[in-house]
């Protein structure tokens, strides 16, 4: 399947689907927890330009290891919140949406394989075992590459969109 790399302000939302999508699960209450967004036919990469809002690599409990990025282009920031377009036919009127922009924010998950590697590519040397070695400044520019999903949480019945990191850059 190919893939394309777009700025948010070139993704045209109404191409975009919920990737095999089974309406029967979600039917039922099976719990889905995440799923590809995409064309038909093509894999589409959002390409997030911006910088850096967070003091280098965060490291919680909880969420794991994270970034927060703000768009250079407030028309991005407005874009990537269309994506939201693609719950608009399904049926959750009594769901609650959770949006992952905070303010003019957007924290960037950075998962981990079983060895505690970072799965992404990135210009820099980062080590997920030395995130403080990173080297990362706030308002630093930075790219970053990211495949847009949808998650339902069922037993809060949430929704809302996250993005798997593919490729992480800094200008230095």
């Amino acid at each position: 399947m190919p893939i394309v790399e777009l700025l948010p302000s070139a993704v045209d939302v109404d191409k975009l689907v919920i990737y095999q999508y089974d309406e029967t699960k979600f039917a039922k209450g099976t719990k889905i927890e995440s799923i590809p967004i995409r064309e038909p036919s093509t894999v589409v990469d959002i390409v997030f330009k911006g910088t850096l809002a967070s003091d280098g690599i965060n490291v919680h409990d909880q969420f794991g290891h994270s970034v927060a990025f703000r768009f250079s282009d407030p028309a991005d920031l407005e874009a990537i919140q269309n994506l939201f377009k693609v719950f608009d036919s399904l049926p959750l009127e009594d769901w609650q949406e959770q949006s992952f922009v905070k303010g003019e924010t957007i924290w960037f998950r950075l998962k981990m394989d079983k060895k505690n590697e970072y799965v992404f590519t990135s210009n820099l040397k980062l080590k997920a075992k030395k995130p403080t070695d990173a080297n990362l400044v706030h308002g630093e520019e930075i790219t970053i590459v990211a495949n847009p999903r949808v998650y339902f949480n069922h037993d809060q019945k949430t929704y809302g969109i996250s993005f798997t990191v593919k490729r992480f850059s800094a200008s230095q």
